[in-house]
């Protein structure tokens, strides 16, 4: 096989092997700090600019699922909001939980390096809750 012929066969591969992580939940591991902001305290206005803390462990296996411990600091110290548990949207490169509380929602994480943005997003309307800007506790 000439090379010319071996880089085109093998270019797509390659993207493809790229794109998608082989082990997506190192990249989310760990402690993460930062804030979870109103996106419209018009419309959600019980909304509540946060401080979080957010610990993310892995529960099966380098494809996850992973688990979410969410704690929001308040006066200095730090109160648990709850357990969720993320799958891994190879599409989209977010871990990500669907789930309804007074309406349906969904959490979207997505790790770039040592920073992380999410949404939290109402749905099927799709309007932004939440938004999540965090950076890795080293």
């Amino acid at each position: 096989m000439t090379a010319i012929k071996f880089a085109s066969a093998t270019l797509p591969l390659l993207l493809i092997l790229r794109q998608t992580p082989q082990a997506p939940a190192a990249s989310i591991l760990g402690t993460w700090r930062g804030t979870s902001t109103c996106a419209d305290k018009a419309h959600d206005t019980a909304c509540h600019d946060e401080v979080v803390i957010y610990e993310f462990d892995s529960s099966a296996s380098a494809r996850g699922p992973v688990r979410w411990v969410a704690d929001k600091v308040v006066n200095g110290t730090r109160e648990n909001m709850g357990a969720l548990r993320l799958q891994f949207d190879t599409m989209t490169h977010a871990w990500s939980i669907d789930f309804n509380t007074r309406i349906a929602v969904r959490w979207s994480l997505e790790p770039r390096g040592d920073h992380m943005v999410g949404t939290l997003v109402e749905r099927p309307s799709g309007r932004i809750i939440r938004r999540v800007s965090v950076r890795r506790v080293r």
